[in-house]
């Protein structure tokens, strides 16, 4: 069974987030990728994943963990 992958570059150019904001989801378990070499790819089952989890803009709704008044 083979898994389709999105190269980190890639993954950061399509879902708009930088590399930086990868790691960090990374690290804290948000998201998950796999090491083909010296290359890092996200799962595209993963990605869709985690974009799905990601809370929906509300115009007038401040998110809760929001620090603006």
């Amino acid at each position: 069974m083979s898994q389709r992958l999105i190269p980190l570059n890639q993954f950061c150019r399509d879902y708009h987030v930088s590399r930086a904001t990868v790691y960090r989801k990374l690290a804290a378990g948000e998201l998950t990728a796999v090491k083909i070499g010296a290359r890092t790819c996200v799962p595209v089952e993963e990605a869709e994943r985690w974009f799905a989890s990601l809370a929906t803009y509300q115009p007038g709704i401040m998110p809760a963990n929001s620090n603006h008044p």
